[in-house]
């Protein structure tokens, strides 16, 4: 059992760590958005994936981070997976502010019509190359504490996605039962459907690197150290004002909610916490930051396909889905969790477990521990 002093060390270095990690990770972004003003003033003028470059930066300095502080988590498996983030920040970063390095389209996907080729070789060679560390039993022991392996409990990888998938687009479905407005191409449930499934495929594999930007930045780094200050309750809630926050400078120059810079950032804010409990859960399941990448892939590709196929609302406030009608849905939903699930009294504890390397297969094949 830790002494008071050493416990008292170990706080100290907690603040430190967020302190540096906020810090730094809220000066590149606003800073970005800053460049992203003066240079083309709104949201509709950017070229095209220049979000994406602001979506990678927590997790680049939470690996920074991780480095800086040496982190007992950082294995050899996991340095090769970092070196393999910075590869793929390297090559997108080259490939949208310099030159293609690579010109020739391989998608007409709605969303990824104009991702770089040589990104999408990278990126999708990425993908194989993780799914070859957790296949080996070492690779994946040393990922796990760090959150990056495929974690425990597979049957949440199936079952949260589902459950999420479907409430997502119930409250997307609302804005056409509604009036809200017409879609941008024709309503169609089949072509939705079916753009979704592909885009989802499509988007985990050659995009993971940027929902896993966020992701890690906040489900992982922010979240555990949160967590074990504060524990899961009071910790979900701030990472949300902080993730919503982080948006601030997108939402300002149009992003989601145009001309609505202060309701806007009010609204993304409650999204943000909402949205925070349930991708929370999810990696408290898990012990991975993969299926938080998941559920970020289905909410930022469900939105565009249903302005297409569904309804585009001609009030992007007073409407569903991310709309304030919609985000109360959510809201009433995310309460019920927070309210009802004992996993937030546990939080701090399966955070702890997790970076001590005690996978639940592991506990449960000798004590036979049940899963939380």
């Amino acid at each position: 059992m830790n002494s008071p002093l050493s416990e008292q060390g170990r706080i100290r270095r907690i603040h430190k760590e967020l302190i540096t990690f906020i810090g730094i990770t809220f000066f590149l972004t606003y800073a970005y958005n800053l460049w992203l003003i003066l240079a083309f003033g709104t949201i509709n003028n950017v070229p095209p994936y220049s979000t994406l470059v602001q979506m990678m930066i927590p997790a680049l300095v939470a690996i920074f981070c991780i480095c800086i502080f040496r982190d007992q988590t950082l294995s050899p498996s996991v340095k090769l997976f970092f070196a393999l983030v910075f590869i793929n920040a390297a090559v997108f970063l080259w490939e949208m502010g310099i030159s293609p390095i690579l010109a020739v389209t391989l998608f007409e996907l709605p969303i990824y019509r104009f991702m770089p080729t040589l990104s999408i070789i990278v990126s999708s060679i990425s993908v194989l190359i993780l799914i070859a560390m957790n296949l080996v039993q070492k690779s994946r022991e040393e990922l796990y504490p760090a959150g990056l392996s495929f974690g425990h409990g597979p049957k949440w990888y199936g079952i949260i996605p589902v459950l999420f998938g479907m409430l997502f687009f119930a409250v997307y479905f609302l804005n056409h039962i509604s009036n809200s407005g017409d879609p941008i191409l024709e309503f169609s449930l089949e072509a939705f459907t079916t753009a979704l499934c592909i885009n989802l495929f499509i988007g985990f594999l050659v995009g993971w690197q940027f929902y896993f930007g966020e992701e890690y930045g906040w489900r992982i780094y922010l979240q555990d150290r949160l967590f074990t200050i504060l524990g899961g309750l009071k910790g979900v809630i701030v990472i949300g004002i902080i993730w919503g926050l982080w948006h601030s400078g997108l939402i300002l120059m149009g992003m989601n909610y145009p001309g609505q810079p202060i309701l806007g950032n009010s609204i993304m804010i409650l999204f943000a916490i909402v949205m925070g409990v349930f991708y929370s859960i999810a990696v408290l399941k898990t012990g991975s930051v993969w299926i938080a990448v998941i559920l970020h892939l289905i909410t930022d590709t469900m939105e565009p396909l249903a302005w297409l196929y569904l309804s585009y609302p001609s009030d992007m406030i007073n409407s569903f889905g991310t709309g304030i009608f919609g985000v109360a849905i959510l809201g009433i939903i995310a309460i019920f969790l927070l309210l009802r699930l004992d996993i937030w009294e546990k939080a701090s504890t399966l955070v702890a477990k997790r970076l001590s390397g005690q996978n639940y297969e592991h506990k449960h094949a000798h004590t036979g521990a049940k899963d939380v």
